[in-house]
């Protein structure tokens, strides 16, 4: 469903520059335009995307005050990656926070290994990065109930890892402006909740419905 309203030009500017050529080797159909666009507005209402390089600033000094396992998404400096996950470690000294590219190939998007390692080629991929943070979040969940250690998630120069994947939570803006919305919220609950509660087509108004698949996430 193409739920874009108010803000399409803006959101459709964004992907344009985004994924030129000089900015992404991979090349880019109409529908895969579409699809950004859509990925797009889904970020911009998590409440936990940065854009822009002040707002980036800001949500990089206030996650160093953040306990492990918070992180937020945000516009990758990089050319050849639309966006990066930073996240925190709680360690101490430089690794303290970490930022992880994501890659996006063929419409779908995926934590950015290194090739040296094999495990590369199998790393699962999502049509949107909110999907890709849910399912990682889902498996640090299952390892630290049997007590795993995380995983390493990718390599440094000199194909040794050097960082283990630990999400716990999101960074949420705080701001008056951008703080989420009541209605956002009470939409969270409703998908987390989402095999408890039925929510019939028929009896249910089509704009609560629409709004409900603007954002099937928990996060």
């Amino acid at each position: 469903m193409d739920f874009l309203t108010a803000d399409d030009a803006t959101i459709r500017n964004v992907v344009t520059e985004a994924i030129t050529p000089t900015a992404t080797s991979v090349t880019v159909s109409e529908d895969m335009r579409l699809s950004l666009c859509t990925v797009i507005a889904r970020l911009r209402a998590s409440g936990w995307y940065y854009e822009g390089a002040n707002e980036q600033t800001m949500a990089t000094e206030a996650l160093t005050r953040m306990p492990a396992g918070r992180f937020f998404i945000r516009d990758s400096t990089h050319l050849g990656h639309l966006f990066t996950m930073d996240l925190q470690t709680g360690r101490i000294g430089e690794s303290r926070i970490i930022s992880v590219r994501f890659t996006y190939v063929d419409g779908m998007f995926g934590l950015d290994m290194m090739p040296r390692h094999a495990g590369a080629r199998c790393v699962p991929k999502f049509r949107c990065p909110i999907d890709l943070v849910e399912y990682y979040i889902r498996m640090c969940r299952i390892q630290v109930a049997r007590q795993e250690p995380m995983y390493p998630i990718w390599a440094d120069q000199y194909g040794k890892f050097f960082s283990w994947l630990n999400l716990i939570r999101p960074m949420v803006k705080v701001t008056a402006e951008e703080f989420p919305s009541l209605k956002h919220m009470t939409r969270l609950i409703i998908n987390r909740h989402n095999q408890l509660i039925t929510m019939a087509s028929s009896t249910q108004p089509n704009q609560l419905i629409e709004y409900l698949l603007q954002y099937p996430y928990s996060l």
